[in-house]
């Protein structure tokens, strides 16, 4: 099977259920290495859900999800092959950015020369020892990519 041919993702009637809140119904859909995926709807559809159950924070009231053919839920090193951004992003205060990413990738077990990389990727490099506290929004979100990116995940 070639790469391109691999499932990341595939969620096969997955169900979640909070409560006698339905948040997704039997969705069924891969996502194959090299895709990009947008999950579009309106609050409450689901979108979230999804996303937890692929990063093993939810386990699927029914159904199942797998990341690189594993239970992320159950196999937690499964989890290694996505990069997840949220939407809400929090640094500690008083950190930089390159202690930020460097914290990171030991997390993730990614060798540290990937970070001066990273910043420079992301348009960063000169705001490397300043503390992320002080950055805009945009900056923010660029180093929340960097963070996403350290694991060089699937």
């Amino acid at each position: 099977m070639d790469a391109e041919d691999r499932d990341v993702i595939r969620y096969t009637e997955f169900t979640k259920h909070y409560g006698q809140v339905e948040a997704v119904k039997d969705l069924t859909m891969e996502v194959r290495d090299g895709e990009t995926l947008a999950l579009i709807g309106p609050n409450g559809s689901g979108k979230t859900t999804c996303l937890k159950g692929a990063l093993g924070l939810v386990r699927p009231t029914t159904g199942s999800v797998e990341v690189a053919g594993r239970d992320p839920f159950r196999e937690p090193d499964a989890r290694a092959a996505i990069g997840y951004l949220p939407q809400r992003l929090g640094f500690p205060e008083g950190a930089t950015a390159e202690e930020i990413l460097r914290f990171h990738a030991g997390l993730r077990g990614a060798d540290a020369a990937r970070v001066g990389d990273l910043l420079d990727r992301f348009g960063l490099a000169d705001a490397g020892s300043r503390r992320a506290d002080t950055f805009s929004g945009g900056m923010r979100q660029r180093l929340g990519l960097a963070v996403t990116l350290v694991g060089d995940p699937e």
